[in-house]
């Protein structure tokens, strides 16, 4: 297997950086767990999840970049310090703007990251989520980046070859279906892949989706970086990491 399987256990995870959508929390390591390989790895990329307490959107319409500063300043040090190649970002929610003014703001905010990533090679990852699960940590309503061509629309505007879509498998499928249409469609824009079982976000041999045929396209199409398992275990997390490693394998 050419691309690297890393796995984040949601309930464990921990915002590492404030991003645009999300307010400032806590440092705290969302590196991978690396429990596939049963140690850390600065491959995974770092993140943060979102809150509706703040949005890219909003207070660049205010005149506000205060969360991109920081996020500018989080890419800069991991990117000097450790090598990480890429973080995760997100648009935030649209807290009652309109899709013009709130694509307008998100391409403003991207593209006062991009200069930074590109001097420190550090890939920004835009993060589309679903807005139809209204469960916490299964779903985000009202969030602005909810449909894949839209977020690649908006990469295109900001023009980075540093700011680039991290394709979530979960969030498609339940926003659009048709997941290997897509991913052969932005290929060339996808910096990073996560995924869990749809629906219930647990372990991806419980879900609708044949994660098989997806990796082998995936693969197919020359992605060699890495696939996270980003999921809620529904047993022990040794017991639901091996089983899911030998259903992607199969």
């Amino acid at each position: 297997m050419g691309m690297r399987l890393t796995m984040s256990c949601r309930p464990r995870t921990r915002s590492i950086f404030s991003c645009s959508g999300c307010p400032r929390r806590k440092v705290a390591c969302r590196l991978s767990s690396g429990q596939a390989a049963l140690r850390r790895r600065p491959s995974q990329a770092p993140g943060a999840m979102p809150s509706q307490k703040s949005s890219t959107a909003q207070d660049l319409a205010r005149g506000k970049p205060s969360e991109i500063d920081f996020l500018n300043g989080t890419v800069a040090r991991l990117g000097a310090a450790h090598g990480v190649p890429s973080v995760i970002t997100f648009s935030g929610f649209r807290k009652g703007l309109t899709v013009d003014d709130a694509t307008k703001y998100t391409i403003a905010g991207l593209k006062k990251i991009a200069s930074v990533a590109e001097k420190h090679k550090v890939t920004v990852a835009l993060e589309m989520l679903n807005s139809k699960v209204n469960v916490e940590m299964k779903g985000h309503p009202d969030y602005f980046c909810d449909d894949m061509d839209l977020s690649v629309r908006i990469l295109k505007a900001v023009g980075s070859p540093y700011v680039k879509v991290l394709f979530d498998i979960y969030h498609v499928q339940i926003m659009h279906g048709d997941v290997i249409t897509r991913i052969r469609r932005h290929q060339e824009w996808i910096g990073h892949y996560h995924t869990a079982g749809v629906p219930g976000r647990n372990e991806v041999f419980k879900g609708e989706t044949n994660y098989p045929f997806v990796l082998a396209g995936i693969q197919k199409l020359g992605y060699r970086g890495v696939f996270g398992l980003e999921y809620m275990p529904s047993m022990n997390d040794m017991v639901s990491l091996k089983q899911t490693l030998k259903h992607l394998r199969a």
